[in-house]
This record gives structure tokens, sequence and C-alpha cells, in this order.
């Protein structure tokens, strides 16, 4: 792997632990995120443990 890559593996762990803390900060349950978000709450559970990278204007969904 080199350092982009590397570097890329990072971030996705970073922000994947971002996404689980703020939702707990919201007292939200991955159903919760999930049906806000128009996801599947597998897709949640993915993102959350790093199996899935999830695009920017999904994200915006989120308010």
């Amino acid at each position: 792997m080199n350092k982009d890559e590397k570097r890329y593996v990072e971030e996705i762990k970073i922000f994947s632990k971002k996404i689980k803390s703020l939702r707990e900060t919201k007292g939200m349950i991955q159903l919760d995120l999930a049906d806000k978000m128009g996801m599947d709450r597998s897709e949640i559970s993915k993102i959350e443990n790093e199996k899935k990278n999830i695009e920017f204007f999904t994200m915006l969904n989120w308010q």
C-alpha cells in the first residue's frame, strides 16, 4: 500500500468513528440515522465499521 492509500484508509477509520460518535451524541440508534438518510440500517453499520464508504452528497441529507 502506498502513502496515499494508507492515508485514505486512516481517514476512513477516523470518519467512521466520527459518524458513530455524532449519531450517539444525538441519542440516535442506527435505525434512526438510516431512516433519516434514506438508507438501510445495515448500511449505517457498514459505514461505522469501516466496511463501506459514504458519498459526500449522501451526507448532506443528514441534518
